[in-house]
C-alpha cells in the first residue's frame, strides 16, 4: 500500500514486523475504531489482530510494576516500620565503621609525626656532626701550615690563629 501511493519501498518494514502486535499499538487501533465508525471492526477471535488480518496475535506481555506504584507500595506503613529500623541499623553501622576509621587516621598521623620529628633530629645531629667536621679540617690545615714560607703579616695572624685552636681544644678536653 505505501509503495503504490508513494511509489518508493517503505524503509522501516523492519520495524514495523516487529513491532505490530504490541500492546500499545493495538490499544490506539481499538481507539481509533471506537471514534469512527467506517474503520474496520476490532477483532472478535484471537486468531485476527485490529485490522482483519489473519495472524496469530501473541498473548500481551505482563509489564513490571511501575515506578510510581513501586513507590507507593514502598512508603505504606508496615514496610515503613521495618525500613526505618533497618535504616536506623545501617546508619549506626556507619557511625560505627566512621569511628574506626578515624581513629585509625588519627593514630596513623601520630606514629607519621613521630617518624618525622625523629627523621628532623636525625637531620640536625647530621648537619651538626658536618659542621663540626669542616671546623676540624679548617682547625688541621692552620695547625700543620709551614710559617717559615709564609709572609711576616701572615704568620702573626696563623699564629693566634694557631693559638685560639690549642686554647679551644685545652678547654674542651678539660670538660
Amino acid at each position: 500500500m505505501y509503495e503504490a501511493l508513494i511509489k518508493k519501498p517503505y524503509r522501516f518494514l523492519h520495524c514495523w514486523l516487529m513491532l505490530r502486535h504490541e500492546m500499545k499499538w493495538n490499544a490506539w487501533l481499538a481507539s481509533l475504531d471506537a471514534t469512527a465508525t467506517d474503520q474496520v471492526e476490532p477483532a472478535q477471535d484471537g486468531n485476527r489482530d485490529a485490522r482483519g488480518n489473519n495472524e496469530t496475535v501473541p498473548e500481551p506481555i505482563v509489564r513490571p510494576m511501575g515506578r510510581d506504584r513501586t513507590k507507593k507500595l514502598r512508603s505504606s506503613t508496615t514496610a515503613t516500620a521495618s525500613n526505618s529500623t533497618a535504616c536506623i541499623e545501617m546508619l549506626q553501622k556507619f557511625q560505627q565503621d566512621r569511628s574506626k576509621y578515624e581513629e585509625q587516621v588519627v593514630a596513623a598521623t601520630s606514629e607519621e609525626a613521630k617518624i618525622k620529628i625523629e627523621l628532623k633530629e636525625r637531620q640536625v645531629k647530621a648537619a651538626e656532626d658536618l659542621v663540626k667536621l669542616q671546623q676540624q679540617e679548617r682547625d688541621d690545615q692552620i695547625m700543620y701550615m709551614d710559617l717559615d714560607k709564609v709572609a711576616p703579616w701572615a704568620r702573626d695572624y696563623y699564629i693566634k690563629m694557631q693559638q685560639q685552636i690549642m686554647a679551644r681544644t685545652m678547654g674542651a678536653e678539660g670538660n
